[in-house]
């Protein structure tokens, strides 16, 4: 066996490019975190970390930990899981936990502190969904492109999403969603003129683009704004020749309901823990 790291996204994307071509969808995140460092919108602010497991068989699993987040797993191969681990634990042993599929990120885990110290715990659990056939709402409303000058409405939303799920969602600074905003990769569901929704997407990576993050604030919820917003992007992804995933709160019935309804259909599940008992740096997630 052998673990290959790297601080150079570049390179990773041309050595683990086998497995982000096999199975692009599972490695959303992943391949999404690749490509938006080597195109500079995003500059971490510690130098990330690549990892790539070979057995004779050639890849058997790629993981990464993106500047302060928490490591985040691709599907790895269960023989390579406590190597891979090994690995994590060398660069970054102030990592505060790690998140992938579930199967996978609980073996990483329970092998981690066992190495370690502290206790593998539950943080949070997501469900991974692709785009099947759209169904798209009749909302009032209209979409439009968010500007610079919605810049600190956007990062207030994001603030506000952080504070109410408790899930991290690894929100950009606001350079970061500057640049974004530039990309015309952040949409606004505006009703009566009112900003009343947002809805993002990733830059398209190996054919696929993800739907995330997405926020109504609490006083504008229940009259189907994220909905349309979120068909209104997928619709636009799609005349450019791109599928759409995106990731759900597995606990969150109503969201999950929703996504359904718009013609999405599960994937595959993904679990976070968190690594009790260790200091950690910064717990954001890696999405």
């Amino acid at each position: 066996m052998d673990i290959e790291t790297t601080g150079d996204a570049v390179r990773f994307r041309a050595t683990a490019g086998a497995v982000l071509r096999q199975d692009p969808l599972r490695h959303t995140v992943i391949a999404t975190t690749v490509n938006n460092i080597a195109s500079g919108l995003d500059s971490p602010p510690e130098p990330p970390i690549f990892v790539t497991a070979r057995t004779g068989a050639g890849a058997a699993g790629i993981a990464m930990r993106a500047g302060r987040r928490d490591i985040y797993l691709g599907a790895l191969s269960p023989d390579v899981i406590a190597a891979v681990a090994d690995t994590f634990a060398t660069t970054s042993p102030g990592a505060g936990g790690v998140e992938g599929p579930t199967t996978v990120a609980e073996a990483f885990a329970e092998h981690w502190c066992a190495a370690m110290g502290g206790d593998p715990v539950p943080a949070f659990a997501t469900t991974l969904y692709r785009l099947g056939d759209l169904v798209a709402p009749t909302v009032p409303g209209t979409a439009r492109q968010a500007t610079e000058a919605d810049l600190d409405l956007c990062l207030s939303w994001m603030t506000a999403m952080r504070v109410e799920t408790g899930i991290p969602a690894g929100a950009p600074s606001e350079e970061a969603l500057r640049k974004r905003i530039r990309a015309g990769s952040w949409w606004l569901w505006e009703d009566g003129g009112e900003p009343v929704s947002l809805v993002a997407r990733q830059l398209p990576s190996f054919g696929w683009s993800r739907i995330g993050p997405v926020f109504t604030p609490p006083i504008a919820r229940g009259r189907g704004y994220a909905s349309a917003l979120t068909a209104h992007v997928s619709r636009v992804l799609r005349a450019e020749s791109v599928d759409v995933c995106l990731f759900a709160d597995t606990d969150n019935e109503l969201t999950n309901r929703l996504y359904r309804r718009l013609g999405f259909r599960a994937v595959d599940g993904y679990t976070a823990f968190r690594f009790d008992g260790a200091e950690a740096l910064d717990r954001a997630g890696a999405r």
